[in-house]
Order: C-alpha cells, then sequence, then structure tokens
C-alpha cells in the first residue's frame, strides 16, 4: 500500500517535470513561443469563459434525484475529471440556465473553496451545467489543447506565479474570471503540445490500472485494521 502510494507521488512528480520540460518553461525553445492570455485561447465567441448561476439563479433546494447534471468543486478537485456526489436539475430549470452549459473538452476551474483545481470535461458528458464554484473555459483547439490549459492552470508554476501576484502573495485565494482572463502562457507548437498530452495520457492509464480496489490494497487495509482493533488477530 505504502508503494502504491509512493508510485503515485512520483507519477505526479513525473509529470509535471514532463510538463515544464516539454510545453513549460524549461523547453529550451520556451522563450520564442508567442505569449497569449487565457483569453485569446478561449474561443472567438461570447461567453467562452463563463462562470455558473450566482445568487437565487439556481438554490440547493432545486436539486432533484434525475435530471440534467450539474457540476462543481468534487467534479475537478483531483484535478482531473470525476463524477462525485451527483446533482440533477430539472429540463425546465435547464432552458432557464441554458447558458451555463458545459461541452466536451471544456476546462472547469475552482474557483471558490478549494481554488485553481482544473479538469478537462469528458468527451461523453451528458448534458450539464456548472455551479457558482467553476469557472468554464471553451478553448480555441487550433491554439491550446485542453489538457495543456488544465494542467497549466493547476501545476505550471509560472501560470501560479501570476495568480499570487495578482493575489499579493496568496496562492489561490481570490481566483476569479477576471484573473483567469489575464493569465499570460506562452502558446508551444501543437506537436509539442500533443507530446506532452501523449504522456499525461499514459500515466493516468498507468494509475487507474493501480486504483482497482482488488489491486490498491485499501479494502485489505480496511479489514485488516478492523480485525486488529477488535482483537481478531
Amino acid at each position: 500500500r505504502r508503494k502504491r502510494e509512493q508510485a503515485l507521488y512520483l507519477a505526479d512528480e513525473f509529470l509535471k517535470s514532463a510538463y515544464v520540460h516539454t510545453v513549460g518553461h524549461l523547453n529550451p525553445s520556451h522563450a520564442d513561443w508567442e505569449p497569449f492570455t487565457i483569453e485569446q485561447l478561449a474561443e472567438d465567441r461570447k461567453g467562452s469563459i463563463r462562470s455558473g448561476p450566482f445568487g437565487s439563479a439556481l438554490r440547493h433546494g432545486e436539486f432533484v434525484d434525475e435530471g440534467i447534471a450539474v457540476l462543481g468543486i468534487d467534479n475537478a478537485v483531483q484535478n482531473k475529471f470525476s463524477w462525485g456526489g451527483r446533482r440533477f436539475i430539472t429540463e425546465d430549470k435547464y432552458e432557464q440556465l441554458r447558458r451555463y452549459t458545459v461541452f466536451p473538452n471544456d476546462v472547469i476551474i475552482t474557483i471558490m473553496g478549494t481554488t485553481g483545481r482544473s479538469a478537462v470535461v469528458p468527451e461523453d458528458i451528458p448534458d450539464a451545467i456548472t455551479t457558482k464554484h467553476l469557472a468554464t473555459i471553451t478553448c480555441d483547439t487550433s491554439l491550446i489543447h485542453p489538457e495543456v490549459l488544465s494542467f497549466a492552470i493547476h501545476s505550471d508554476p509560472m501560470i501560479i506565479q501570476q495568480i499570487r501576484s495578482h493575489n499579493k502573495g496568496a496562492i489561490m485565494d481570490g481566483l476569479n474570471l477576471g484573473i483567469i482572463r489575464k493569465l499570460v502562457i506562452n502558446r508551444p507548437p501543437i506537436e509539442e503540445q500533443l507530446r506532452f498530452v501523449s504522456i499525461l495520457k499514459k500515466i493516468r492509464s498507468m494509475n487507474a490500472r493501480t486504483d482497482k480496489p482488488e489491486l490498491n490494497g485499501e479494502n485489505l487495509f480496511a479489514s485488516l485494521s478492523q480485525h486488529a482493533f477488535s482483537g481478531e488477530l
């Protein structure tokens, strides 16, 4: 179990290193790449960078057991997309909030609570909107791969430094759409982006295999702990 935890940690550190050396500031060509703001990397249309409905537009009491999915912090907090607690709204409510729809390959960012986490919405996402706790970016994919942008937001030291400067030294406090729009990235060539994405997918596939209940040791550890504390060992 400890070996698995160590392997996951090393894989995470390897990904960060792979990022800075392929599409980040340690690539020898980094200074030659044209700087873009995130606003420039988003699709050139109104609402390509947006947050969820605020105030009374969506109340917790309006969630239902099934219908249109509502994404929140738990869907991005691991810096990869995952389904947490399921929340839904009715079709009628969705018609009122359709402008907050998320689409496949959108980048979602946590801007409240645990801020600065990011994930890419999967291809098979059903109809869904976000809560006010997330910002959403629809990328211009001819300029930036969503996985590269998402990784940059939560792990690029140059981006984190920019966020700190906006927040007077705080790491991620007060992350909002205004700050996100102004963040600057030296845009790597598409071939370098795809090289990093290939590495990212391989590491995620490896991690997914070791995270299966029959392999990760968590169930066995919990069972042994229960027996130990009850004096059965």
